[in-house]
């Protein structure tokens, strides 16, 4: 699955889209679940709200996942950084003015000769100066501005919104591979809640074949290899029971993780999540595949990658124009001199000044730039044609995938109510002498098979539908 996304700006408007995506997935809201439904209490790291309800609902979760995940607030800090690049200023189109200002001093000993230019005669004035001060001091305005350089300032003002589409474009995939890991984690825990519920009672049902056994040895029609195989199926279901008990709390942890919350450091700490479930029957596959291939978060990448390669190619292009650009100054100058006929001077006024600068010759630097920039441009609209049918796969095969787990879970449920009834016949027929206890064991592990098989397509169907909304990119509009 390649990294979904959402916009930035994610908040409660983008939370109710998610409710109103899934409502027909979860089913009903947790006031109204079914009967055997609830789980373990809520983990003392939970928030005040989610106390509340003793119930974690899917959209609880990626409403939690949106504000406090780290990976999609580092990505959102990325985005919020481009956005801050966009500006006029940052692309050169507005003018620089600069305050400036010095001031020098220097103690010299100065000898000079001058000429006389009036009597040659009397031959040339020396003048020595031990310790002889200069005091410079100056300040001012300065101005710059580009009147024209081939237009590069508009084309640096679009590469600068182009790579900000880009941003949130990446802030859009993390969040919704995020939400994807969100859901699959979510998904995982009920599976292992259902997954430690079945081996329970499958604990229990070895536990009361052990105890029967153990009876039917005291009254002699059971023999001790009969009680042996009875303690070693109660010990190894015991095994699996805390097998299962660990995958739920590793399972939980990982969600932990993907909310940011504070980790659970002791086992048992998983809360209850809402567990109703409707398989939707409203997707369909001609308007999945015609949003995906405007929406999709792939395909919108390379569509922005296809224009900032066109603004590349507009900017390496500028290089072929002539730069003009306008200078100007008002400043102040004053100046004192102990060793100089001049002994002080003091200026204030404008001055201006337009430059021309044109490259005649750079090594042909700017025409390779120019051609570079065209085969990028080229090989983004390769990509963005591979994107697009990319996508257009990925949906057909998560279509396919959807349908065939849809046959699956209606195919598990006969599995499991025919291994439920192979269990029951197999238990009287144990009682009554007419199969061996591996027999009855067989029966058990199958029912156990069953229904564990029957929780792992409807978790994968569920995740399954999620995926396609966002191959869609309905979930990231």
């Amino acid at each position: 699955m390649n990294r979904p996304h959402f916009p930035s700006q994610a908040g409660s408007g983008l939370f109710f889209a998610f409710f109103c995506l899934f409502i027909g997935v979860m089913g009903p809201s947790p006031a109204h679940a079914a009967p055997g439904q609830a789980a373990a209490p809520l983990s003392p790291a939970m928030t005040d709200s989610l106390r509340a309800s003793e119930v974690m609902t899917l959209e609880q979760a990626f409403e939690r996942a949106l504000e406090h995940n780290h990976a999609i607030r580092i990505e959102r800090l990325s985005a919020e950084q481009a956005r801050n690049n966009i500006s006029r200023g940052n692309a050169s189109q507005v003018p620089v003015i600069e305050l400036s200002g010095s001031a020098e001093l220097s103690r010299t000993n100065t000898d000079l000769e001058l000429a006389n230019f009036g009597d040659p005669a009397a031959g040339n004035t020396a003048i020595s100066v031990d310790g002889a001060e200069s005091r410079t001091f100056q300040a001012g305005v300065n101005l710059r501005y580009t009147l024209f350089d081939g237009f590069s300032g508009r084309y640096r003002f679009r590469q600068l919104q182009q790579l900000g589409s880009l941003a949130e474009l990446s802030t859009r995939i993390t969040i919704e591979q995020t939400l994807f890991d969100v859901a699959q984690r979510y998904f995982r825990v009920l599976e292992a809640g259902e997954q430690l519920r079945i081996e329970r009672e499958n604990l229990r049902s070895s536990e009361l074949r052990l105890s029967r056994t153990r009876d039917a040895q005291q009254f002699g029609t059971a023999r001790q290899l009969d009680v042996l195989n009875a303690e070693v199926n109660f010990g190894n279901d015991q095994i699996r029971v805390e097998q299962a008990e660990n995958a739920l709390n590793e399972a939980w942890r990982g969600l932990q993780l993907l909310l940011g919350m504070e980790i659970s450091r002791s086992d048992g700490e998983a809360p209850a999540l809402h567990d109703g479930y409707d398989p939707s029957e409203a997707l369909l596959l001609e308007s999945l595949l015609q949003s995906a291939l405007e929406h999709n978060v792939r395909v919108k990448l390379s569509q922005t990658e296809l224009s900032l390669a066109e603004v590349q190619q507009q900017l390496a292009g500028s290089g072929r124009f002539p730069e003009l650009s306008l200078q100007g100054r008002y400043g102040w100058l004053n100046q004192e001199n102990d060793a100089n006929q001049l002994r002080s001077l003091e200026q204030t006024g404008f001055t201006a000044s337009v430059n021309l600068r044109y490259v005649l010759f750079d090594g042909f630097n700017t025409r390779r730039s120019v051609q570079n920039a065209a085969i990028e441009r080229r090989s983004r609209e390769e990509n963005r044609i591979q994107v697009l049918r990319s996508v257009e796969a990925d949906v057909l095969n998560s279509w396919s995938a959807l349908q065939t787990q849809r046959r699956a879970l209606q195919l598990s449920a006969q599995t499991v109510t025919a291994a439920e009834r192979q269990f029951q016949e197999s238990e009287e027929a144990a009682r009554t002498g007419r199969i061996s206890a591996i027999e009855l064991r067989d029966a058990q592990l199958s029912l156990l098979e069953a229904r564990l098989q029957q929780t792992r397509i409807r978790q994968a169907l569920r995740l399954r539908e999620i995926e396609l909304l966002l191959l869609s990119g309905e979930m990231g509009e």
